[in-house]
């Protein structure tokens, strides 16, 4: 299985009377050719030799053991870091996955990112991997909710007129705001009523 098939040798042969050398010009494949093209047979020929060299057995032989899981370890340390990217990206695929579960079950909006960091941080503290995925959803969740409130209320403070609380003025009493106007004739409408045009 480790045999590679030869690849097709390129011939040259004199093409005009001085003897000059000039490439064979590749041939259209016969009329019902189902094969590969020659592009097609160099890559498969580059793959098939990555696979052997993989399959190889390896030159130093190291020494003999009866852990079974030390075997596993030494044929597949070269792999170790194609598996190390592939379990990465299959774990933050799930965390993903999760977080988007309690984000439509719990009905709450959170930044993935600080949702991830915060469930790592759980997860050093000892929880289960899920239950620190949610822990962290549920805490980005409540930073998210925190920073939100402090906004309005940093708001509600630069609305306010100075040298005095909003109560002070009046704010909040009488008058409600009318629903948006549907057309511009109710607007008119509105104005005429107001001014005391109409």
């Amino acid at each position: 299985m480790s045999e590679q098939i030869p690849e097709p040798e390129e011939t040259t042969e004199p093409t005009d009377e001085s003897g000059a050398d000039e490439p064979e010009a590749t041939e259209a494949p016969p009329a019902g050719w189902q094969g590969p093209t020659e592009s097609e047979w160099r890559e498969m020929q580059k793959t098939l030799g990555y696979f052997a060299k993989a399959l190889e057995p390896p030159e130093e032989e190291p020494e003999p053991t009866d852990d079974p899981m030390e075997l596993v370890d030494r044929r597949f340390q070269e792999y170790e870091p194609l598996i190390a990217q592939v379990v990465k990206e299959q774990g933050q695929k799930r965390m993903n996955s999760i977080f988007d579960h309690v984000k439509q079950t719990e009905k709450i909006d959170f930044d993935y990112k600080l949702a991830e960091r915060s469930a790592q941080s759980f997860l050093n503290e000892g929880l289960d991997p899920v239950q620190a995925t949610v822990a962290g959803a549920k805490y980005a969740a409540e930073v998210r909710k925190q920073e939100r409130q402090a906004g309005r209320t940093e708001k509600q403070k630069s609305l306010q007129p100075k040298g005095g609380s909003a109560d002070d003025f009046g704010v909040g009493e009488g008058v409600q705001a009318r629903p948006p106007a549907k057309s511009y004739d109710e607007v008119i409408n509105r104005w005429a009523a107001d001014t005391e045009v109409g």
